[in-house]
């Protein structure tokens, strides 16, 4: 199977309902396209739900740096700082998600984060 056709089967699985394994298969056949935002995004969301947060943390760094206006990534991005008790970091995420229209479940989620790092 050709590597664009792992990343889009990788980041479908990711969706609603989400089956994180099998993204996380395809994500890795698609391997690290050079300069590749969405597969960092797919394998930080998958890896994140896997917890191992310092990993996933740095995946979607990688991917909030290419794709700066993506709120789902900043949401992701702060839920692995919050689960690493990166404080300031995670709130700084969260909130640049929620000023971007993120999904009303996501946001519902990342405004209970909010308040619990108060």
């Amino acid at each position: 199977m050709c590597v664009l056709a792992n990343r889009q089967l990788a980041h479908l699985y990711v969706q609603d309902p989400p089956d994180y394994q099998k993204a996380y298969d395809h994500a890795v056949k698609a391997g690290r396209i050079p300069q590749d935002a969405a597969v960092a995004k797919t394998l930080g969301i998958v890896t994140l739900e896997r917890k191992d947060y310092q990993r996933a943390a740095q995946l979607l760094q990688e991917s909030a740096a290419k794709r700066a206006t993506d709120a789902e990534v900043w949401f992701y991005l702060g839920k692995a700082r919050h689960q690493l008790k990166q404080t300031a970091e995670a709130r700084d995420a969260l909130q640049k998600a929620l000023a971007m229209q993120l999904k009303a479940a996501l946001a519902a989620e990342a405004k209970g984060m909010l308040d619990e790092l108060k």
